[in-house]
């Protein structure tokens, strides 16, 4: 399901953003998401149902795996270029191939 997602929002959205800052925005942004399905659930349940909040907690998994994918240990925060290899060390070259950048 979340490799589902993940592909889905690469293809949506294939433009990520390049420094952490904006990376954490985005995986911030479907967190909250999620906590609103959650609000809802609890005390709305009208407003919304158990699906509403598994889908958007998919949704926080995959970005927040986009994000690692993304991460560049490497980056100089003042200037967003590489001042190295990059990457991630939470993926191996196989699994970052799978999702790469540019790739859907």
């Amino acid at each position: 399901m979340i490799q589902q997602e993940l592909r889905k929002a690469v293809v949506k959205h294939p433009n990520w953003p390049r420094d952490p800052i904006h990376q954490a925005a985005v995986v911030s942004e479907e967190a909250g998401e999620l906590v609103q399905a959650c609000l809802d659930s609890v005390y709305d349940p009208r407003k919304t149902e158990g699906v509403k909040v598994q889908r958007e907690a998919i949704q926080v998994a995959a970005s927040a795996i986009r994000f690692l994918i993304n991460f560049d240990e490497t980056l100089d925060p003042r200037t967003y270029k590489s001042t190295g290899k990059g990457g991630s060390k939470w993926f191996s070259h196989q699994q970052l191939s799978t999702y790469s950048k540019t790739q859907p």
